[in-house]
C-alpha cells in the first residue's frame, strides 16, 4: 500500500519514492532522493507525496432528446484528479518469483521490459527470484485515473397505433439500453472494473 498516515497529511495521499525512469544503459531504475540527488538504491526514507486517490472533480452529465415518438438519451460519468497504484504491473510484470512463473503473467513482463543497452522503456531489466531486490513502491507505479465513461445509452420508440390496436394494446414503447459501453482514459492501460451490459425492454 502507498497510503501513509502522517500528522497534517491527507489520508488519501499516495506516498512513494520518486522515480526518474529506467536507465537505458543498464535497465536499472533511477530514483530521486528528498535532497534531489539521483540514485539507483531504493530507500523508504525518500518517500514523498506523489498522488492522491481522491478525485478533484467527478460527476455525471447527459441529456435526452424526443422527436415524433423517438427518444435518445446519453449520459457520461467523468472523474479527474485521482491517482491509482497499478497493482497488476507491480505483481504481474515485476517482482515475479520462480514459483510464480507457472501462473499467468502479464505479457509486458516478456515483451516490453528492458533487454539490451539503449532500450527505452518504463519496465526495468528482469531479475528472477531475487526477493531481496523487490521493486519498491516508486512513483513509476502511480498513474492518473482521469477518464470519461459512456455510462448509459438508451434508444426508444413508440410503436404506431395501427400496430398496437391489432393486439388490443393502447400504447407500447420499446427501449434498447446499454451501460458502460466506452471509456476514454488519460492512461492507456487504465481499465476500470465496471461491467458492460445491454438490455431490451417494453413499456405498455
Amino acid at each position: 500500500s502507498l497510503v501513509r498516515y502522517y500528522d497534517g497529511g491527507s489520508p488519501t495521499s499516495l506516498w512513494a519514492v520518486r522515480s526518474l525512469g529506467i536507465n537505458p544503459s543498464d535497465g536499472r531504475e533511477v530514483f530521486q532522493t528528498k535532497e534531489g540527488d539521483y540514485t539507483f538504491e531504493y530507500n523508504v526514507k525518500d518517500e514523498v507525496v506523489v498522488g492522491n486517490s481522491e478525485p478533484k472533480l467527478e460527476g455525471v452529465v447527459g441529456s435526452t432528446f424526443y422527436y415524433k415518438g423517438f427518444s435518445f438519451s446519453m449520459y457520461f460519468r467523468y472523474s479527474f484528479g485521482a491517482d491509482v497504484f497499478t497493482k497488476a504491473t507491480y505483481t504481474k510484470v515485476e517482482n515475479i518469483s520462480r514459483n510464480q512463473l507457472s501462473y499467468n503473467q502479464d505479457k509486458r513482463a516478456l515483451y516490453e521490459r528492458w533487454q539490451k543497452p539503449g532500450d527505452i522503456t518504463d519496465i526495468p531489466r528482469f531479475v528472477l527470484g531475487r526477493s531481496d531486490k523487490v521493486s519498491g513502491g516508486s512513483s513509476r507505479f502511480v498513474h492518473s485515473t482521469d477518464h470519461l465513461r459512456l455510462k448509459n445509452l438508451t434508444f426508444g420508440f413508440t410503436l404506431p397505433h395501427n400496430w398496437t390496436d391489432k393486439v388490443l394494446l393502447d400504447k407500447v414503447r420499446v427501449y434498447f439500453s446499454g451501460s458502460n459501453l466506452l471509456t476514454w482514459a488519460k492512461w492507456k492501460q487504465y481499465d476500470p472494473e465496471v461491467p458492460v451490459s445491454g438490455e431490451v425492454f417494453c413499456e405498455t
